[in-house]
């Protein structure tokens, strides 16, 4: 058999344009020359700055470097794809697809991703601490702002364990003008009868029965002492360490004017606080 190229059948190597798969003809350079200027500008830097990895360019320029041949890369396989999708369309009579911004979007929306998952999978991408330190401050403020105020199972046992071995006494509950505040006055109160202590009125009360409390943020918790009477502070005492042991925020040592002729301890649920 004969050598049917037009190749020197002495020379050492034979041209790629002759390889099959790279010639001209169907191959890689057919391809190559089949595509636009500015992917084939593209290709040609990319190649340069290859070259310029491969000869040890300066360390401080190398992350530079990577960025952009980086680009230019996903610039040359998406803009290839998108010329031999063409291409294929023209060949089978079908219109060619026309660039419209929303592919510009959705190309933005793919970068995001691939940025959120780098940073999930990289551990020299971790948060730092100053982020996190935000994060923590944010849930903070919607916990305090935002969450309305619960009393958890674990808290309202703690107050009932704590109350339960020891001297009982009476309490009163009022809330401000809320759902929030009603329900969170009604856990607490929940929590005190469980502990046998009794319930003023069996129920909780709205702040506007009575105008003598104290307007407040949060939790408030006073003595109602009997006119004339000293104040023992036991009841007073016992209840305010319970909500401490319970982690339940409270504000307010005075003492109000009791109903009765007996001490007990008044606790105001008032708005959420603001500040």
């Amino acid at each position: 058999m004969f050598c049917k190229c037009s190749c020197d059948i002495h020379s050492p190597y034979i041209p790629l344009e002759h390889v099959p798969g790279i010639g001209y003809h169907g191959g890689m350079f057919h391809w190559y020359e089949g595509l636009p200027p500015s992917l084939k500008a593209a290709v040609k830097l990319l190649g340069a700055l290859l070259s310029a990895f491969a000869g040890n360019l300066s360390q401080s320029l190398q992350p530079y470097g990577f960025l952009v041949a980086a680009a230019l890369a996903l610039w040359v396989v998406v803009g290839a794809a998108w010329h031999l999708t063409n291409t294929w369309r023209e060949k089978r009579s079908k219109a060619r697809l026309v660039f419209e911004p929303t592919h510009l979007i959705a190309i933005g929306f793919i970068v995001i991703a691939v940025g959120f998952i780098w940073q999930a999978i990289s551990p020299s991408h971790a948060p730092n601490e100053e982020l996190l330190k935000k994060i923590d401050a944010l849930q903070s403020d919607i916990n305090k702002f935002i969450k309305p105020r619960e009393l958890s199972d674990a808290q309202a046992k703690i107050i009932t364990d704590f109350l339960l071995p020891r001297t009982k006494y009476t309490v009163q509950i009022f809330f401000s003008p809320s759902d929030e505040a009603n329900s969170y006055a009604g856990q607490l109160m929940s929590a005190f009868k469980a502990a046998d202590w009794d319930i003023v009125g069996k129920g909780i009360h709205r702040v506007a029965s009575r105008p003598d409390l104290p307007s407040h943020e949060g939790v408030g918790i006073y003595a109602a002492l009997p006119q004339g009477s000293k104040a023992s502070g036991k009841a007073f005492d016992l209840a305010s360490e319970a909500l401490a042991k319970a982690q339940v925020k409270h504000r307010g040592s005075g003492s109000l004017l009791s109903e009765t002729d007996t001490e007990y301890v008044v606790i105001v649920i008032g708005p959420r606080e603001t500040r």
